[in-house]
C-alpha cells in the first residue's frame, strides 16, 4: 500500500523513473550483441600422445593408463575421459568453471613430466588448451591433383600447412588423406629360426643402427669440434 500511495503522491517522479527505465532498456537492447551460438570458453584441456604402429589395446595399456595415473592428481579436475585408438591416445580433462586454464596447463605439464615409463618410440605428449569454438573446423581446403598422393602430402605439410597456421586467428590446421612415407621390413621366419633370432631382436637392431649418436666435443685452441657417429640409414637396401 505504501508503494501505491507514493506513486499517487509523486506522479512526476514515477513518470521520470519509467521513462529512464525505458530509455536505458532501449539503449541496452540496441547495443547488446546477438549470436546464434554464444561463445563459451569451457575449461577443457586435451592431451594427445602418438604411439606409431601400436594397436588400441597397447596404446591404452602403455600410454593412456600410465598418463591417467599421473593426471588424476591435477587440481580442480572435475572429469577425465580418454580414447585409445591405433597409434594415438587422447585424454580430455574438464575443470570447474572459473579456473585459470594457463595455470591448469602448467599443472598438467608438470604431471606429464613425472611419467617416466612410456615406450621409447612414443612421441612427446601434446597439450592443447584452445577454446571450445576453435575445436570446430571453420573451413575445408581440398587439394585435387593428378600427382602421386604422397608427393602432394609432403608439399602440403611443408608449404601449405605452415602458411595457413600463420594466418591470424587460426588455432590449428588438421590434415587428412595421403600416407606417411614408411619402409616395410619383411622378415624371413625360416632364416630367423635357423639363426635363433626373434622379432624383437630384429626390431632392436634396426632401431639401434638407424640413428646418429653424439660423441662429445674436442677443443683445440680457439676451435671447437663437435663429434658424432653417423649411423642413420641413407639407402633402403
Amino acid at each position: 500500500m505504501k508503494l501505491i500511495q507514493a506513486c499517487i503522491k509523486y506522479p512526476v517522479t514515477v513518470l521520470v523513473g519509467v521513462v529512464l527505465a525505458l530509455l536505458f532498456g532501449a539503449i541496452s537492447l540496441l547495443r547488446l550483441p546477438w549470436q546464434m551460438t554464444p561463445t563459451i570458453d569451457r575449461p577443457q584441456i586435451t592431451v594427445s600422445t602418438e604411439y606409431p604402429g601400436a594397436a588400441p589395446l597397447e596404446v591404452e595399456q602403455e600410454i593412456t593408463d600410465r598418463i591417467e595415473e599421473k593426471l588424476n592428481s591435477v587440481e580442480n579436475l572435475s572429469e577425465m575421459t580418454s580414447t585409445s585408438f591405433e597409434g594415438n591416445s587422447r585424454i580430455i580433462l574438464k575443470f570447474d568453471w572459473g579456473i585459470d586454464k594457463d595455470v591448469a596447463r602448467l599443472d598438467i605439464s608438470e604431471k606429464l613430466g613425472r611419467v617416466k615409463d612410456l615406450p621409447e618410440d612414443a612421441e612427446e605428449s601434446l597439450i592443447r588448451a584452445v577454446n571450445t569454438d576453435e575445436e570446430n573446423p571453420i573451413a575445408w581446403v581440398i587439394i585435387k591433383t593428378a600427382r602421386p598422393i604422397n608427393e602432394v602430402w609432403e608439399e602440403a605439410d611443408d608449404v601449405i600447412r605452415p602458411r595457413l597456421e600463420r594466418v591470424p586467428g587460426v588455432a590449428t590446421v588438421w590434415m587428412f588423406g595421403g600416407e606417411d612415407r614408411e619402409v616395410h621390413v619383411i622378415l624371413d621366419p625360416q632364416a630367423m629360426s635357423a639363426r635363433q633370432i626373434s622379432v624383437a631382436q630384429v626390431r632392436d637392431a634396426v632401431l639401434g643402427e638407424n640413428r646418429n649418436i653424439k660423441a662429445g666435443r674436442i677443443n683445440e685452441g680457439k676451435r671447437r669440434y663437435v663429434v658424432r657417429t653417423v649411423g642413420q640409414f641413407t639407402d633402403i637396401r
